[in-house]
């Protein structure tokens, strides 16, 4: 890991091992253990603009799919962010994010799928007395590419100590 708060610079790798703790047919879940790396990075370009980084793969031998076939899948992505700053609780945002990634089609047998998506976003931050901070936000998912024609609205809301 590299930086900190105040740095121009920051780089956290992570390893994560995935769990296969949801439902299968619901398209929540892998079935089977797996292993994931992102490596993420952020680079102050100026007072009010960051821009974050972010590429990552995903291993899942013995994958299941809805109807219980098993196959090894991969897969990979690509993020990338831009954040205006325009008041230190409030921020203009927009994200790019690629996925390349199979799924299971028959026993041993996978095909891959694509999906990409730009983000306009606004997020703001309500800090409280205790050190709590609840950072909520909502983007407007606009597909492009492979996922052309593809629209949302996601909501967020983080909260964290400050």
């Amino acid at each position: 890991m590299a930086g900190n708060g105040e740095s121009r610079f920051a780089f956290a790798p992570r390893l994560s091992v995935l769990l296969p703790s949801g439902d299968v047919a619901k398209g929540r879940s892998f079935g089977a253990l797996g292993i994931q790396t992102n490596l993420p990075v952020s680079i102050v370009l100026h007072r009010r603009l960051v821009s974050h980084w972010n590429a990552g793969a995903t291993l899942v031998p013995n994958a299941q799919s809805a109807d219980h076939y098993r196959a090894t899948t991969a897969g990979h992505n690509l993020g990338q962010s831009m954040v205006l700053i325009v008041h230190p609780r409030f921020n203009f945002l927009v994200e790019t994010v690629a996925n390349r990634f199979q799924s299971v089609l028959s026993p041993g047998r996978t095909e891959w799928c694509r999906t990409a998506y730009v983000s306009p976003g606004v997020r703001w931050a309500y800090n409280f007395k205790s050190g709590l901070q609840i950072v909520p936000g909502v983007a407007f998912p606009l597909g492009v590419g492979p996922s052309s024609g593809e629209r949302g609205c996601s909501f967020i809301s983080v909260s964290s100590t400050r």
